[in-house]
Order: C-alpha cells, then sequence, then structure tokens
C-alpha cells in the first residue's frame, strides 16, 4: 500500500514549511504557502510571492523486505520581483527547510527528503518569476 503514503507525507511538509520561520520570512509572512494555486481573480487573492505544492509522482520502493515508495515532489515558488532574487531567495529557504527534516509521518517513516533539480521562469510579459523545484522523498511503511 505505498499510496497510502502520499497524504501522511503532504500533511507532513506542509506543516514543516509553515512554521519553517526562514521561509515564511522570505515569503512575507505566514499563510502564503498553498495547497492549490489561489485563484488570482478573485478578490482579496493573494499577490505574489507565494509557494504551491504542486504535482507528484510516486513510484513502488522495495527493499530487504520492506514496502514503502519514492516521491517527487514539485513545488512552485511564484514571485514579482525584479529578477529572480526574491524566487532565489525562497528556493534556498525552500531547500532548507527540506534537507532531511525531522518529519513525522502518521503513517510511515521518512528515509530521506533531497532536492533534486528547479527551472526558472519568466511568466506575463516579464513581471512574475515562477521556480518549478523538485524533491524526492523515500517512504518506508511501518504498516507492512
Amino acid at each position: 500500500m505505498t499510496a497510502a503514503l502520499s497524504w501522511p507525507l503532504h500533511r507532513a511538509i506542509f506543516a514543516r514549511l509553515s512554521s519553517f520561520p526562514a521561509l515564511t520570512s522570505a515569503l512575507g509572512g505566514p499563510g502564503r504557502i498553498f495547497d492549490a494555486p489561489p485563484h488570482a481573480d478573485r478578490p482579496g487573492a493573494p499577490r505574489p510571492p507565494y509557494l504551491v505544492m504542486g504535482d507528484e509522482t510516486t513510484e513502488v520502493w522495495d527493499a530487504q523486505g520492506h514496502s514503502g515508495a519514492l516521491h517527487r515532489l514539485s513545488f512552485e515558488i511564484w514571485s514579482r520581483g525584479r529578477g529572480f532574487s526574491e524566487a532565489k531567495s525562497i528556493l534556498s529557504a525552500l531547500c532548507d527547510a527540506l534537507d532531511d527534516p525531522p518529519l513525522i509521518l502518521a503513517r510511515g517513516r521518512l528515509i530521506h527528503l533531497r532536492f533534486e533539480s528547479s527551472e526558472t521562469q519568466r511568466e506575463e510579459q516579464g513581471e512574475t518569476r515562477r521556480i518549478r523545484a523538485v524533491f524526492s522523498a523515500r517512504v518506508e511503511d511501518d504498516e507492512s
């Protein structure tokens, strides 16, 4: 049941990011980390900078009688700052927050969580910056 580890991992990462002072500071304060992109056309919608937990792929990872999963997690950093300075500062704080953190999962055990890659992009005629960062996490199922 490796897919059963996805939601506990997601919740633990969201809690970690939301409580990591360097990241919330780089984002301009708390409440700027989202599970889904905010709708820009709604009244009171947040403007960048903010962080969105993005797509995930999950693969079976079994070793020596242990059942688990390899998760590739993407995060999108949105910024309106000139150049990439603000967005890359947020990326740095995100990497610090997710550098093998001591996560407690409701099910399973985190083996490791590491940065894999990032890609920068200019959006909306150069006014918005976006960085897509990918991390890999290995989780062992404690119910196998």
